[in-house]
């Protein structure tokens, strides 16, 4: 059983750039948590999305930087990434849908629970894990 009680707090200027180095500040943190290797990967591969859409998506951002929180309660890790605009919608040209990505859905494969919240400051999506098996 994991203990918690630490916060992980990273901001990072919203680029493409800046992915590398918060799935690495994030890796090594939740392994030093005592999160399984495996399980770590899975997370950090669902921080990544939801860092990337922070970065792409938002319309007139009132900060140009993301802001990545993780904590541990028990057995459960908490992620919240935040961005301070609003996301925009993409049509896809060849298929004229909404979107063209599978981020989010591979984060709600990857995490137990996701959430979603849009508002006058910025997006804020939250995601829990928990960190005794893989959700596969």
């Amino acid at each position: 059983m994991m203990q918690g009680g630490r916060e992980l707090e990273v901001s990072a200027r919203a680029s493409p750039a800046s992915l590398r180095p918060l799935r690495e500040v994030a890796a090594g943190w939740l392994l030093a948590e005592g999160v399984d290797a495996d399980r770590c990967d899975e997370i950090v591969l669902a921080l990544s999305e939801a860092a990337a859409n922070a970065i792409e998506h938002p319309r007139e951002p009132q900060r140009p930087t993301v802001e990545i929180r993780m904590w541990v309660d028990a057995d459960v890790v908490h992620v919240q990434v935040v961005d301070s605009g609003r996301w925009r919608e993409r049509v896809d040209g060849q298929t004229g849908t909404i979107g063209r990505g599978r981020g989010l859905m591979l984060l709600r494969s990857l995490a137990d629970d996701v959430r979603i919240r849009r508002g006058p400051s910025g997006t804020t999506v939250e995601f829990v894990c928990d960190v005794r098996a893989s959700p596969a």
